[in-house]
């Protein structure tokens, strides 16, 4: 589970609304709890909100118990919740559904995280929809470059957006753009910026250039900037240099050799190389 940011007074007021549920007794208030405080550092506290939750038969906080108490050392104590977890979250709800998948994914138990993922899916989950897509979209193996199931991988990330998940979203406008569905992969792609995707702009910018919207396609293009700089240490490619290209192209060189200096002051990778050579190219000091 991802910390969400949301408004002091309101993250209060929801923290208060999760503490009163849990003092009456609810299960899935415990569970959120619990995670609050294990993403706070409080382990104590997360493990005794997990307690609770397990005690009143949510299968999640019987998986999160079990990892805990797995880190801890208490093998046997974990083993026992996940037992309880596995054999409740098919009368869970879909979030806890969804989080036991996880957890069995990571224990390579890919049988078992798939039929938790379907069950949640089942239940209108958006975030079981996507792990589904992603799954089946994967390479069958290293030197099989064609999907699991490319077909049901569209069809999980069509459920995934439908239910309002940016990331699937974003996938059927890549399905669209390879198409050739222009405007509908416009479409698919304002929707995942408007959910706060990422790297959606780069894709919108791409359908806002084919449809000649150069001013839409560049703002586009630096929002991705934005949304992606604090990913710009793990990537090889600067977003940058997409900017200097489509600049470039469109004959603002000014603004293009201005991306690249700024992609060569972050000490982007290949920037001083891809620097010169515009300058070369374009006849410029």
């Amino acid at each position: 589970m991802t910390a969400t940011r949301r408004d002091p007074e309101a993250a209060a007021s929801i923290e208060a609304a999760w503490r009163d549920g849990d003092q009456i007794g609810d299960a899935k208030s415990a569970r959120h709890l619990g995670w609050l405080l294990y993403e706070r550092g409080d382990l104590e506290g997360a493990l005794e909100a997990f307690q609770r939750g397990d005690q009143r038969g949510d299968p999640e906080c019987a998986s999160r118990l079990g990892f805990m108490l797995r880190a801890r050392g208490d093998h046997k104590g974990a083993d026992a919740a996940f037992r309880r977890a596995q054999a409740g979250w098919r009368h869970g709800d879909a979030e806890a559904a969804y989080h036991i998948g996880e957890g069995l994914f990571m224990d390579g138990d890919l049988a078992g995280a798939l039929a938790a993922w379907e069950y949640a899916d089942e239940q209108g989950s958006a975030v079981a929809a996507r792990r589904i897509g992603q799954y089946l979209s994967e390479e069958r193996g290293h030197d099989d470059a064609m999907p699991r199931d490319a077909v049901g991988a569209a069809s999980a990330f069509k459920r995934a957006d439908e239910r309002g998940d940016a990331d699937g979203a974003c996938n059927v406008g890549y399905a669209l753009e390879k198409k050739g569905d222009i405007a509908g992969a416009r479409s698919a792609f304002e929707r995942a910026v408007d959910r706060g995707h990422d790297h959606a702009p780069f894709g919108l910018a791409r359908m806002l250039e084919k449809l000649g919207d150069l001013v839409g396609a560049e703002s586009a293009l630096r929002m991705g900037i934005q949304r992606t700089e604090h990913l710009s240490s793990m990537n090889l490619w600067s977003p940058l240099y997409d900017l200097a290209k489509f600049l470039e192209r469109h004959g603002d060189l000014d603004g293009a050799e201005a991306a690249l200096r700024q992609a060569a002051e972050r000490e982007a990778p290949s920037a001083s190389f891809m620097l010169k050579r515009f300058l070369e190219r374009n006849h410029r000091e």
